[in-house]
């Protein structure tokens, strides 16, 4: 780790879960540098460099790996959706499975560590009583109401 501070790279900065993980990281005094990785999103006015880059395509993700020599880089690129994941199952298989392969690939390479995002679930809502059971009324019984 570098000794003036740590460098981070956040895939998917555009996304909720990158840009505040970005955004808090950078008021952190150990934080040397941000570099927060962006598809199509034009962020502005942020605490951390935003690069834009196409990580659909093979090979995207470690070549800025290597171009940037992050010291932790934190995936949070990801196709949530499940209908755009099964209207576009090869972009799925890209972004949720071989990306972080890619990513894992190239840190080992420059001596970067990959740290999951961390994401806290909310509590479980309490779940609302069942209704009452509900029988069909039998003739003998509908004739005497």
């Amino acid at each position: 780790i570098n000794p003036m501070g740590i460098k981070v790279f956040i895939t998917g900065a555009g996304g909720y879960l990158g840009s505040v993980l970005a955004t808090q990281l950078a008021g952190m005094p150990e934080v040397d540098s941000i570099t927060g990785v962006v598809n199509q999103q034009h962020l502005m006015d942020t605490p951390f460099q935003v690069v834009q880059v196409e990580l659909s395509k093979a090979g995207a993700g470690s070549a800025l790996v290597e171009q940037m020599r992050p010291d932790l880089i934190i995936n949070c690129a990801a196709l949530a959706k499940l209908d755009k994941c099964e209207s576009s199952p090869d972009l799925a298989q890209r972004l949720n499975a071989e990306l972080p392969g890619e990513l894992a690939q190239a840190a080992r390479q420059v001596g970067a560590k990959v740290v999951p995002p961390q994401v806290r679930a909310p509590p479980p809502r309490a779940r609302p009583a069942a209704p009452p059971a509900v029988r069909p009324i039998t003739s003998g019984e509908a004739s005497r109401t």
